[in-house]
Order: structure tokens, then sequence, then C-alpha cells
């Protein structure tokens, strides 16, 4: 089924302790850095993905999004319009100016999770 969610993409969690949590997640993890851009740390593993976790700077610790991966731009259209359906609140399917890029969405689950689907970028 080509219209469903494949896997994954990415975790970004909010952390009090940056530092702390970066070194956490790249020496007792052994997860490799991606990046960075001043309150945020991206971390990739062994998927294909631009990065697997992102830590951002923040006052609470939370999960700050899930994204899921989406198999190519008809994927992330066909789920755009079943979440749309749905009646939560969602954005329009678009190009993401992110670290790795891509093209998909973001969008509530009925208890206010935030939530995103996104194929292709790096």
């Amino acid at each position: 089924m080509t219209d469903c969610v494949t896997g994954i993409r990415s975790v970004a969690v909010d952390v009090c302790g940056l530092d702390e949590a970066a070194a956490f997640y790249s020496d007792v993890w052994r997860l490799d850095s991606a990046g960075s851009d001043g309150n945020a740390r991206y971390f990739r593993g062994t998927a294909a993905y631009h990065h697997i976790l992102s830590l951002h700077r923040a006052d609470k610790p939370a999960i700050r999004r899930l994204v899921f991966a989406a198999a190519d731009r008809d994927a992330v259209a066909a789920l755009h319009a079943r979440v749309k359906a749905s009646g939560v609140v969602t954005e329009a399917p678009h190009d993401w100016d992110a670290p790795g890029g891509g093209y998909g969405f973001s969008f509530k689950d009925p208890e206010g999770r935030n939530l995103a689907v996104a194929c292709g970028g790096a």
C-alpha cells in the first residue's frame, strides 16, 4: 500500500540541558551529529534520513514532534486528504525548509500532539 505511513522519519525532543542531552545521545547512543543551528542539535542514525533525532532547547522537557515517513508525494497527498477529512487541524502539504528538507505537512492529532508526514529530502 503506497498511500500509508512507511515508518518513523524523526523525533523532535525539547530538552532543558541541550549540551548534556546532546552528549548523552552522542556518547551513550552513539548517534552521529548531523548539524546544529544554535538552539537545536540534529543526530543521524543508520537510516537514510538527514536526522532521526533533533534536540531543541526549551524550558521544560517534551516530545516536540513525531515525523512519519511516506513513500512519495502521492502518498503524502492521500494521507493529507484523510487527515483533513477527520476534522483535525492540518496545514497543506508543502516543500520543507528545514534540516533534511522534503515535502510534507504537519497536523495535530485529536489529543493535540504535534505530528507530521513527509517524503523525500536528504
